[in-house]
């Protein structure tokens, strides 16, 4: 009788373990479901506030000799003090070849003589053109964290370039997505079950994902 009791008890436990490893993992990837969304969304803001600061006149004046002119240069320098001042990993600028469906980065904005800044008219080995082609209808996109074996992992957002109603190019920003997994674990390891609340680690909210999220 003792033996039955012993295995019955043993089994009982297995299963709360299991059961508790699963609650923690589901909760883990609520959480950073959740706050890849919020971090997508903090980063529209910033990406639209970017955009609206880029003089639309320059930037049609670069679009049509798309070198590295004194106003190439003064564009590349204002996104790169933005990319400092917010913290992202990278702000540039890119356009779309409708014809082969190419991407390429235009203006890269790193500082100058940075080595890892890439020459105009780049490919883009991360972003397709599905992407951002609503982009350019004056729409906003994200795409969920990318594993870049080059750039390393990243989150990154799109808004248009506007020069009046007209779209004449794409802003992009990377975020480190690194700030993804370390906010899903402070808010995860702050999680204590109570009677009064069961899931309060449960941040899911009625958003769509940001994986390929496009908005108007």
């Amino acid at each position: 009788m003792n033996k039955l009791r012993t295995k019955i008890g043993f089994v009982l436990l297995i299963g709360m373990i299991i059961t508790l490893i699963g609650s923690i993992l589901l909760m883990y990837k609520s959480t950073n479901d959740t706050v890849e969304k919020t971090i997508a969304m903090s980063s529209l803001d910033i990406a639209s506030n970017i955009s609206h600061a880029i003089n639309p006149t320059s930037y049609a004046d670069f679009l049509s000799n798309q070198s590295e002119t004194s106003t190439y240069w003064e564009i590349r320098e204002q996104l790169d003090d933005y990319r400092q001042k917010t913290g992202a990993l990278y702000v540039y600028t890119l356009g779309i070849d409708e014809n082969s469906e190419k991407v390429h980065i235009l203006i890269d904005g790193m500082g100058k003589g940075d080595k890892k800044a890439s020459p105009i008219l780049t490919t883009t080995t991360a972003t397709s053109f599905q992407d951002v082609e609503s982009v350019m209808k004056g729409k906003v996109s994200t795409i969920s964290i990318v594993h870049d074996p080059e750039y390393g992992d990243y989150l990154s957002v799109f808004v248009p370039i506007k020069n009046g109603n007209e779209v004449i190019g794409i802003l992009g920003v990377d975020i480190n997505a690194s700030k993804v997994d370390a906010t899903a674990s402070q808010h995860c390891s702050g999680w204590h079950p109570s009677p009064d609340d069961n899931n309060q680690c449960n941040l899911n909210d009625d958003r769509s994902g940001c994986t390929n999220m496009v908005l108007d």
